[in-house]
């Protein structure tokens, strides 16, 4: 036992100075977690507002697949939190002095191991999984629609999908369906770190892929409509939509966890529960961009054409005549924000 980062406080535990930062980053880890989740909760109930919106009702009727994606994310989501944030009680309240056994080291994150078994803990790590597979999702779909519905575009990365998909089956199912004493068990440990790996991987290529086409895209505009008076607050207009149409916010979390676990850094258990939040709060703002009907879609991004562009009221939703493209809203506030059509 080495000695304790703390050594003149005679109520400290008796553990390593890893011991003792691994258990700070946890508890980092679980108010960080709590606290985006509040966010997701925020989120939810703004997407689904939009989503049944009685003006959306009336022009398009509710797109039951996004409410059911919504509502799919937003459970697994408090599943997670709720067996996570119970997990660290358990662990950290109901069993600080858990001695060890088994090679398992003394203290909470011992018994955390100790337990990792058990439905408490391998219920979060199943809806943290189920949650991965369909924000990848979505964001495969967004980079299918931004660029126009083009199967080349996507081929490589539905690959890495599938291949995220059969390792993250195989994982779990050695993890949890086998019994074991062990946390990590040789052979889920050859599939942990491949789908660990794919997974953001396939965040960065698409979240790549989305921003050099929506760039692309307002370069195209530019050139057709010219400088405005307006150019500055276009370009913070336009950073923000590069942020949210390419789930960015999701893809740097998922870098930072992934730099951390892989450098054997405790911070890797603080980044972790805020992957399990961003996953959730970064297609949620693509769902809500796209109930308010200003989501990039197919025809406002082929060949990034300017005729595509519609012209809304923001002062009255219903301005104009949704079943008629060319029908243009006139009135005060008028955006070249695009329209949404029945895809995210």
């Amino acid at each position: 036992m080495g000695t304790t980062p703390w050594s003149n406080n005679p109520n400290a535990p008796q553990i390593t100075d890893e011991g003792y930062f691994f258990e700070k980053a946890y508890f980092a880890g679980a108010l960080l977690n709590a606290i985006f989740y509040g966010v997701v909760v925020v989120l939810f109930f703004r997407c689904m507002s939009a989503l049944l919106d009685p003006v959306n009702r009336i022009n398009r009727g509710i797109r039951w697949p996004l409410v059911a994606h919504t509502l799919a994310m937003f459970s697994f989501a408090t599943v997670y939190t709720g067996m996570y944030l119970n997990l660290q009680s358990i662990s950290f309240v109901d069993n600080p002095l858990y001695p060890g056994d088994d090679g398992l080291r003394p203290g909470p994150l011992g018994y955390e191991e100790f337990i990792y078994n058990l439905p408490i803990s391998y219920v979060a790590h199943i809806a943290f999984m189920l949650n991965t597979w369909l924000a990848d999702g979505l964001l495969l779909y967004r980079c299918y629609i931004i660029y126009a519905m083009n199967y080349w575009v996507i081929a490589f990365p539905c690959l890495m999908y599938l291949a995220s998909f059969v390792t993250g089956i195989v994982f779990m199912y050695y993890q949890i369906a086998l019994p074991t004493t062990k946390l990590w068990p040789s052979v889920a440990n050859s599939f942990r770190y491949p789908f660990f790996s794919i997974s953001p991987a396939l965040n960065i290529i698409l979240t790549f892929t989305i921003v050099t086409r929506l760039i692309w895209h307002r370069k195209n505009i530019q050139s057709a409509m010219g400088a405005s008076a307006g150019t500055a607050s276009g370009l913070y207009k336009a950073i923000a939509t590069v942020l949210v149409e390419s789930c960015a916010l999701y893809a740097a979390s998922f870098i930072l966890f992934m730099g951390a676990w892989g450098s054997g850094s405790p911070t890797a258990n603080i980044f972790f529960p805020i992957v399990a939040e961003t996953q959730v709060i970064a297609p949620f703002l693509i769902i809500y961009r796209a109930a308010n009907r200003r989501a990039l879609t197919s025809t406002t991004m082929v060949s990034g054409v300017v005729d595509s562009i519609r012209f809304k009221n923001r002062t009255d939703p219903t301005s104009y005549n949704e079943k008629d493209p060319n029908q243009f809203g006139v009135g005060v506030g008028m955006t070249t924000e695009s329209h949404t059509d029945s895809s995210v």
